[in-house]
């Protein structure tokens, strides 16, 4: 703002004023928002954040592209443009020089910040697991799949934060009616390979959307992974979105991990909307629990 205004007549005092006041209110809205994310600590509160953080910037590109509109002349003249804009015979010629400076500038900062980058909240650990639950995971899968699965419940164990946690019992399990009795009897959790023209997938594919992963029920034992359907670096993010089942969390018109419409951006991370389902589940301390929440 100095290097634009700084040459300006008298009479741009004002908006040279409105500029500066703005960027001060800018700067009490980010303080705003990183109190919203750290001490608040959820994700309605950093939206609010946000959300004032934005309407000041915003309010302050409109307060520059007001200047650029009233005051072309100036701001030219100001920039050091006084033999080119001594060539220009009228304001539309001015308008026409000022809107080609500022495409070449805009090559320069017109990238944008990743709104999906997330943000981890983390709490202390060091508590007593109220509840254990083993799982057991297909023989079938290859060691980079068993890999990528357990990277998954590894991020659901850090979430949880030791009040709840998933134990892998085996990397070798079997399947047979037997054996999945077993885990259930046990209240563990299964994951099983799977292919699309297995009729239990099949049945489920409606012609709009397909299958990748399923889970038998909310809070149940059973998932599956629809492994031809599935890159390599899909693992992990379905295998967390089908565990937040099993886990007892639903599905969610958010556009993170619980939503029925799979993204990378949205699925990177456990999010507060879906630990508060699991909270809820499973009667466990949501202030106590670690999530991420979208910057």
């Amino acid at each position: 703002m100095i290097l634009l205004c700084g040459k300006c007549r008298k009479q741009e005092s004002l908006i040279i004023f409105s500029c500066l006041a703005v960027t001060l209110l800018s700067s009490i809205a980010f303080v705003l928002e990183w109190f919203c994310i750290f001490l608040l600590q959820n994700q309605q509160s950093v939206i609010f954040g946000k959300s004032v953080g934005r309407l000041f910037e915003f309010i302050l590109k409109e307060c520059i592209f007001l200047y650029i509109i009233l005051r072309p002349h100036a701001l030219l003249k100001g920039l050091g443009f006084n033999e080119v804009l001594a060539g220009a015979n009228d304001m539309r010629q001015s308008l026409s020089l000022l809107l080609i400076l500022l495409s070449i500038l805009s090559i320069n900062c017109g990238s944008k910040p990743n709104l999906n980058h997330p943000i981890y909240i983390k709490q202390e650990s060091g508590v007593t697991p109220l509840h254990t639950i083993p799982v057991y995971i297909d023989i079938k899968f290859c060691n980079s799949d068993k890999k990528s699965i357990k990277k998954a419940i590894d991020n659901w164990n850090e979430s949880l934060n030791g009040y709840l946690i998933l134990n892998i019992v085996s990397t070798n399990f079997k399947e047979s009616p037997d054996s999945i009795n077993k885990v259930i009897k046990e209240k563990g959790y299964v994951i099983l390979q799977i292919y699309s023209d297995n009729k239990i997938i099949s049945e489920r594919d409606d012609g709009k959307s397909i299958v990748i992963g399923l889970a038998n029920e909310l809070g149940g034992n059973i998932m599956h992974l629809v492994r031809d359907r599935l890159t390599e670096n899909d693992i992990t993010a379905i295998t967390m979105h089908e565990l937040g089942h099993l886990l007892g969390a639903d599905h969610t018109v958010e556009k993170y991990l619980m939503s029925t419409i799979y993204s990378e951006e949205g699925y990177k991370c456990i999010d507060i909307f879906t630990i508060k389902q699991v909270a809820v589940h499973w009667y466990l301390p949501l202030q106590r629990l670690n999530y991420c929440v979208y910057n």
